[in-house]
């Protein structure tokens, strides 16, 4: 067989016009299908921030010093008291005092009040084991800052400890003993109200000998804590976020992207029914949507099978052939005819469909058909159509419909009837048949 490849720019250009599921119909739905996973990913973000902020944020600062002392024994410490830092030994002073101030940094600050109050937290890490011991009563304060001071025995946390041990068994080599300091504030600053709250703490290890700092904590996190805040403004503006460099409300880009979504996703359901009725009545269409990577459009030019022909009952079975012997699907439009072509072990293998139906085209006569056409057109008062018909008994055939209800024509008569009668090409040279042939198109 001998043919020839159509030009790939024709090609391409003709698939781009052609409305079919793999010409606009596919661009269409690769478009659709894009903007809509656009506007999901828009919603996404839209939504994952808030509609409105603040106006205004204030930012403050709340800072806590601890410090501590005990009477000290001379000959033990440097000096007769027990200083912040040092170890304390029950066996030579139980009373630990503790104090504690407290400062609130930042501009404008005004009305400022709260409360606070020192408590110790005597627990095992492992068991989970706790217990809360006030070290002051709650008090009120005014201002910016303050300062407060409490007292734990150290011979009471041992002695607890000590009945914890004989009445439940448990053993431990040390203990915890954290100091809080509770404090809650609430405030003006620069005309905005601000309610936060500080617990700063000091932690000590202890064992039936002594009470001494936690080694683990930082050196300057031992006594000093601080912890920022800020104040949010009553006054509440529209958020917005940056697209591209461009700027957009979150409140509008959750209305476009919600309005985009549902109504690229219903363009999409739209074209997917369209295509999927354009397949179901076009079986040409759905061949080139599920096989066009492996078809070759290709000219007629001169069909001459060099190898037999064998029809195959469906294109998935054509299509199986050309995997196996890889190689391409060759096909060609007759008039109405499609027909797809694999070579391989010395056969042809061809699957013929015709336009516009999807069912596989039975190969009837065209050269019949055309007689037809003749035939039916001779009954009218048309002197053209009498030509027509009389141009039948050129080629030496009766009528009605020439008795070909039975005839079979070759496969060269077909090519040369059905190619005339649909493009006005002339398969031959015979002035008298060509004529016939124009004739009966028109």
């Amino acid at each position: 067989m001998t043919g020839k490849i159509l030009n790939p720019k024709t090609n391409r250009k003709k698939e781009f016009f052609n409305p079919s599921p793999t010409g606009i119909l596919g661009i269409a739905l690769y478009i659709f299908g894009l903007l809509f996973f656009v506007f999901l990913a828009l919603s996404f973000f839209s939504f994952s921030r808030p509609v409105s902020i603040s106006s205004n944020k204030i930012l403050y600062q709340q800072e806590g010093l601890f410090s501590y002392s005990a009477t000290g024994t001379p000959g033990i410490y440097d000096t007769d008291t027990v200083r912040s830092g040092e170890p304390i030994f029950p066996k030579l002073t139980c009373l630990l005092n503790v104090g504690f101030s407290y400062n609130l940094l930042g501009n404008q600050v005004q009305s400022i009040s709260g409360s606070h109050q020192l408590y110790a937290r005597i627990l095992d890490e492992q068991s989970g084991w706790l217990r809360t011991i006030p070290m002051s009563q709650a008090m009120n304060f005014g201002g910016t800052s303050f300062s407060n001071a409490g007292t734990i025995d150290l011979c009471q946390v041992e002695a607890l400890v000590t009945t914890l041990e004989r009445e439940t068994g448990l053993r431990s080599s040390t203990y915890k003993m954290e100091i809080v300091s509770a404090v809650t504030v609430m405030g003006n600053i620069a005309g905005e109200t601000i309610a936060d709250s500080f617990a700063p703490t000091l932690t000590f290890r202890f064992d039936e000998a002594h009470f001494y700092l936690d080694s683990t904590q930082k050196d300057e996190d031992m006594f000093h804590a601080t912890e920022p805040g800020m104040s949010s403004s009553a006054t509440l503006q529209a958020n917005v976020i940056s697209i591209l460099g461009f700027e957009i409300k979150v409140q509008t880009a959750r209305v476009v992207a919600l309005s985009g979504s549902f109504i690229s996703l219903c363009c999409l359901l739209v074209l997917f029914l369209y295509a999927y009725t354009a397949v179901q009545q076009d079986q040409e269409a759905l061949i080139r949507l599920k096989y066009g990577s492996l078809l070759v459009d290709v000219y007629e030019g001169s069909y001459e099978p060099t190898s037999p022909v064998i029809d195959v009952t469906s294109i998935d079975s054509l299509a199986k052939l050309a995997e196996r012997h890889n190689t391409m699907i060759l096909h060609i439009t007759r008039n109405f005819l499609h027909d797809y072509l694999v070579q391989g072990n010395n056969a042809t293998y061809r699957y013929s469909i015709s336009s516009g139906t999807n069912s596989v085209m039975a190969r009837t006569p065209v050269r019949q058909e055309a007689y037809k056409v003749a035939w039916n057109a001779s009954q009218s008062q048309s002197t053209d159509a009498r030509q027509s018909y009389q141009n039948l008994e050129y080629w030496g055939v009766d009528h009605p419909y020439c008795n070909l209800e039975d005839t079979q024509p070759t496969r060269t008569e077909q090519r040369r009837y059905g190619s005339s009668i649909y493009t006005n090409e002339v398969a031959h040279n015979e002035p008298d048949q060509t004529m016939f042939l124009r004739k009966i198109k028109f």
